[in-house]
Formats: structure tokens, C-alpha cells, sequence
């Protein structure tokens, strides 16, 4: 019971500074923030980097921050930082991380500099997929730029050459051994056949339709 107590007053402190850093985010280019309580949150609290290039809440409240030198978990009070470890494999592949996403089943995907990994959160560890994996996957390149997940809890990657990716996993699934990844591709014309779509980001409307762009090509 104390456990559930303590737990819940974390998280309201946890939802009390996100609402802040939102705040901040959302007015302070704008010239508004002096109306609005604004915390701000650095490496005084453990953050291992002011460079953020991604942020997520998760479904248990706790705040994912993604910098240039390492993934940061909030928790309310502190940062607890994950960086990669040259001597241990279950460690994250790498400490530059470009986008963070959670799907609908609670698993948490982490795009760096040199491949995709899987936070394993019962035993603190992640799973790493690239390229040279012996994995079920077609990943062009270790360089992720950009996660996205649709409303069939598949996730959409691209990466830094552009080429986009469709993930799947069983449903219950927290093995990257029953991961597949696939190139998705297009029919140009009748002499070129097949081409990769190219795209740095993608997203799914409320339609359904799927909108993916590039610098470019927009493509649905």
C-alpha cells in the first residue's frame, strides 16, 4: 500500500513538471511566458545533455528525454541516465538519440545514431536491432531518424538516407526475434519497377491514410 502511495505522489510531481516544461515549450517563443509557472529542468537533476532532440511521456508517467550523449528517464525528482557500454550488449547501441515512441502494447522503441533498440523495462536493459543483426529485417541503414506509430500499433521508421520502414511485432511479443522489418516500396513506372519510398517523417490522419515526406516527394 505505502508502495501505491508513494508511486502516485511521484507521478503528480512527474505530471506537475512535464505541464511546466510543455508550458515552456509552447509559450516562450511566443512572449507569453512570463503569464505561466516555469520550471526550468537541466543537468542539476542529472539530465545528461541541454541538446533535447525527443521527448515522451509513457503510460506509467515517467518522462523520456532523448539528447545528444544519452536516453534520460524522469521520474519527478531525478534523471536516471542510459548510455551505451562498449562491453555490454544489453546496454543502448548508441548515445546519440534522434526519436523515442511507445506503442500500444507498452513497448518503448529508441531511434539513435547506430540502430533501433527495445527498452526491456523488468530488467533495465534494450535489445538492439541493426543492420548487421542476425534478425527477420530489411533495415537499409543503422541511422534512425524518425518513429512513428500508427493506429494498428505498427511502427513506421525512417532512416537518414531516407528510406522508410514498417515494423511488426506479435502482439504480446517482447523479443526482437520475432520483429520484422520491411522496406516499403512503390511502383514508379512499368521499366523501373519497385523504388523505396523516401521520406524523413510519416504519420497516419484521422481518416486512416498515411502521409509520408520527404525534402522532396510528399507520398499517401
Amino acid at each position: 500500500m505505502e508502495n501505491k502511495y508513494w508511486l502516485r505522489e511521484r507521478l503528480s510531481v512527474l505530471n506537475r513538471n512535464l505541464t511546466s516544461i510543455l508550458i515552456a515549450v509552447l509559450f516562450l517563443g511566443r512572449g507569453l511566458a512570463q503569464d505561466f509557472p516555469v520550471q526550468s529542468i537541466s543537468s542539476e537533476l542529472g539530465l545528461s545533455q541541454n541538446m533535447i532532440n525527443c521527448i515522451l511521456q509513457d503510460d506509467k508517467g515517467f518522462l523520456w528525454v532523448g539528447t545528444k550523449d544519452g536516453l534520460n528517464r524522469f521520474d519527478g525528482y531525478r534523471f536516471k541516465v542510459y548510455r551505451n557500454d562498449p562491453f555490454d550488449s544489453t546496454s543502448l547501441s548508441n548515445n546519440f538519440i534522434n526519436d523515442i515512441v511507445q506503442d500500444q502494447e507498452g513497448r518503448i522503441w529508441v531511434g539513435t545514431y547506430r540502430g533501433l533498440n527495445l527498452f526491456v523495462p523488468d530488467q533495465e536493459i534494450f535489445q538492439r536491432i541493426t543492420p548487421d543483426s542476425a534478425l527477420r529485417h530489411d533495415l537499409h541503414s543503422d541511422k534512425i531518424q524518425s518513429l512513428y506509430v500508427d493506429f494498428h500499433n505498427r511502427v513506421w521508421l525512417c532512416t537518414d538516407d531516407h528510406v522508410l520502414h514498417l515494423l511488426e511485432m506479435p502482439f504480446a511479443s517482447r523479443n526482437v526475434k520475432d520483429l520484422t522489418i520491411r522496406q516499403i516500396k512503390y511502383m514508379k513506372n512499368q521499366a523501373a519497377g519497385q523504388e523505396p519510398v523516401f521520406a524523413d517523417k510519416v504519420l497516419q490522419d484521422k481518416t486512416g491514410v498515411f502521409w509520408a515526406h520527404s525534402r522532396s516527394n510528399l507520398f499517401r
